[in-house]
């Protein structure tokens, strides 16, 4: 059976979340050496059968394998920054996908939030719910083992965009990435909003407390509460302007290789004027 005739087959359907046009595998009946052969793109995966072959066939060698160990060492928010920075010329118009990739990787990560790096097994298969890649636990390991460069049933987010995207480890790493002082900081100016935000948010978590029950304590901080809600927040408000100035800075005078990072604190600046005191606890990820 050659490429064209495999990919008529019903027996054989396509799963991925979103990527690229769809292709047309070419393998056995036994499912092995299946490979997508759609152009212009060189050989990639197109349904989780394929994409084990595809991982262990292109394998970046040791040195890059290295490198790529920092990269899962850092936040969910710096992993999706390495992985546009690298695929922003491919994936420019993706790049609120990657966003919101984000958002829910850092949503079942309770423990560690936008710090987290991976998730564990239990976790994977939820996150991989969400986009409706649902499997058996066995599929879910064949997955993760594709997925993970470093066999710890863990699922980190960049190397699940590389698993979305189609993109390989060599590829990303041998791509620059462009960090100079204009970013730095505008990523310091951000994390100076975040630090605003979480000041007014612990405060209100103690006004809400300190408000339950009745009695003369309960009704100041209800009251007190009242007026954070009303207030005009000038340090908040003083750290969103220094931030929107470095953000537009960096933006004005980055480079290419840059590029995702810049899109993400536009993003980051533009969800962190929406706060407000009275909704609810809101993390950035700058």
């Amino acid at each position: 059976m050659n490429g064209e005739e495999w990919g008529r087959s019903s027996a054989h359907r396509q799963r991925r979340i979103r990527g690229p046009a769809r292709g047309q595998c070419g393998g056995d009946a036994a499912g092995r050496q299946i490979f997508c052969n759609y152009s212009p793109l060189p050989p990639t995966f197109t349904c989780l059968p394929c994409f084990p072959f595809f991982f262990l066939h292109t394998l970046p060698s040791t040195t890059v394998t290295m490198e790529f160990a920092d990269v899962l060492a850092l936040p969910y928010p710096d992993q999706a920054k390495f992985f546009l920075n690298a695929f922003w010329p491919e994936l420019s118009d993706r790049a609120e996908e990657v966003w919101n990739f984000n958002n829910n990787i850092v949503a079942l990560d309770h423990e560690h939030g936008a710090n987290g790096k991976s998730l564990d097994e239990f976790k994977s298969h939820m996150y991989l719910e969400k986009f409706e890649l649902t499997h058996t636990a066995c599929d879910l390991r064949d997955v993760l083992r594709a997925i993970n460069s470093e066999n710890t049933k863990r699922l980190t987010l960049v190397e699940f965009l590389l698993f979305n995207y189609e993109q390989t480890i060599a590829e990303m790493m041998k791509r620059p990435q462009a960090m100079n002082d204009l970013l730095k900081k505008a990523e310091l100016a951000l994390v100076a909003v975040q630090k605003e935000i979480d000041a007014i948010e612990a405060r209100k978590a103690e006004l809400m407390k300190a408000a339950e029950g009745s009695g003369v304590r309960a009704h100041a901080a209800k009251n007190e509460l009242e007026q954070l809600y009303s207030a005009d927040q000038l340090p908040l408000n003083q750290a969103l302007i220094t931030a929107e100035a470095a953000v537009r800075r960096a933006a004005r005078e980055g480079d290419q290789s840059a590029a995702g990072s810049i899109w993400w604190q536009t993003r980051t600046l533009e969800e962190a004027k929406k706060y407000k005191p009275r909704g609810g606890v809101k993390s950035f990820d700058c």
